[in-house]
């Protein structure tokens, strides 16, 4: 009996610590202030690497049909808060080739009935290529 209340224990505390279970595609958009006007479609792979850090591939479709494509690499930091960084460009957009673009998206992790969301901030190194908005939702 004393094992089995320890077990039931350890199972609930690693639950509750392990956070939220990002694994899986998200979809959304993001906009930018003062450079581009519109907004993009934008996906997201999660794949676990421990209980609190993914890794990340990012799609990206600009509002002309152009595609993007980088890797992420990121980890909660509280409870419901994510930061996310681009850590290398896999296909960049059309005439871009600038690793001072890469992004670093700060988001907030709400769970409400059948939805879940990822919405925050995205900037670059300097705001050289500039910031804005990200709202994604999980595909259950």
């Amino acid at each position: 009996m004393k094992i089995t209340v320890l077990l039931f224990s350890v199972l609930l505390f690693s639950t509750v610590v392990s956070g939220q279970n990002l694994e899986g595609r998200w979809n959304g958009t993001f906009s930018g202030f003062n450079v581009f006007s519109g907004d993009h479609k934008i996906f997201l792979d999660f794949y676990k690497i421990d209980d609190t850090s993914f890794q990340v591939l990012n799609t990206t479709i600009s509002f002309y049909g152009d595609t993007c494509v980088t890797l992420l690499q990121g980890n909660f930091y509280e409870k419901t808060k994510l930061h996310l960084k681009e850590i290398k460009i896999i296909k960049d957009f059309p005439g871009k080739s600038s690793e001072d673009c890469l992004m670093t998206f700060e988001l907030f992790y709400v769970e409400k009935k059948k939805r879940i969301t990822l919405n925050g901030d995205w900037t670059t190194k300097n705001g050289t290529c500039g910031s804005g908005l990200i709202f994604l939702r999980k595909q259950l």
